[in-house]
């Protein structure tokens, strides 16, 4: 599917592009979800108490040759959430759990219950997903997608630009119309974790490829606009497709820590955030 929507825009390019995924913690919300505390370290956070909500937002970059991010874009990404609880022993032993549900960026400007959303550059296109909900690593809690790549494309998160087969553009491209407000990243999704459970240990939480040569990511690098001969666009060129043979090609950032109430002290930068999820918790935690 990406093969032949990304090639009907344009020459595919085969030199080496990097596109880079990186998940970051961007708010807390109590319980009632009626008020949400923003963060300002994306990889470390507290969780306050069970029932709390931590809302992600899942960005994309590319590295490309111009630095001009005006026609670097990406038409979809498909892969895997999941959350590692306990250190240094089974997945099953403990820390901070909870379930996890990935939200698809919106194409119009809001901000529903925490799920951003970007006019005209949405992610909810025609044969993406919003990724199944299981339990992937046996540990109680509920993860998204699947851990066999050669599962149905649906079971996976999977972003598909609204503008397909044209890319969103990572910074404001007049030829496609598009704005980008995050520029030079490009808002891919937003996910969320309930918390189920606290008993201390850290828990890591990240995003996963889908390691498939059709059906994992497809973006453009350094795209040439092509015109008909009346001018109008009919599509770009330098259009990548990842090939799991070159995973350098796509890369994944760091881990989202996430530290629970009466575990182990957190470093003070960590410290403001447990001081938002409730003072009370935190004396609580200091007896």
């Amino acid at each position: 599917m990406l093969v032949a929507g990304a090639a009907g825009v344009g020459l595919a390019r085969t030199a080496p592009a990097a596109l880079n995924v990186t998940l970051e913690a961007a708010a807390i919300q109590g319980s009632a979800l009626t008020t949400i505390v923003p963060l300002t370290n994306g990889k470390s956070v507290v969780a306050g108490a069970v029932g709390d909500t931590i809302v992600f937002r899942l960005w994309g970059t590319i590295s490309a040759g111009d630095a001009n991010a005006a026609n670097d874009g990406i038409l979809a990404v498909a892969g895997s959430f999941k959350s590692n609880t306990g250190t240094g022993s089974s997945a099953a032993s403990g820390g901070v759990k909870g379930n996890l549900s990935s939200f698809r960026t919106p194409n119009t400007a809001t901000n529903t219950n925490g799920v951003q959303g970007v006019a005209g550059m949405g992610f909810t296109g025609t044969g993406g997903s919003q990724g199944v909900a299981a339990d992937l690593d046996n540990d109680g809690d509920l993860d998204v997608g699947s851990d066999n790549p050669n599962d149905a494309s649906a079971t996976f998160f999977a972003d598909r630009a609204n503008v397909a087969p044209f890319p969103n553009f990572a910074g404001n491209n007049p030829d496609a119309g598009n704005t980008n407000p995050f520029a030079p990243r490009i808002l891919l999704g937003t996910l969320k974790m309930v918390i189920t459970s606290i008993t201390g240990a850290d828990a890591t939480v990240n995003f996963f490829k889908r390691e498939v040569n059709s059906g994992g990511a497809s973006w453009f690098e350094d795209a040439v606009t092509q015109f008909d001969s009346d001018s109008n666009v009919t599509g770009y060129s330098n259009a990548v497709n990842y090939d799991p043979a070159n995973p350098s090609t796509w890369t994944v950032g760091a881990n989202v820590v996430i530290t629970g109430v009466g575990g182990a002290v957190p470093e003070p930068t960590t410290l403001g955030f447990a001081s938002l999820a409730g003072l009370g918790l935190l004396a609580r935690r200091r007896k």
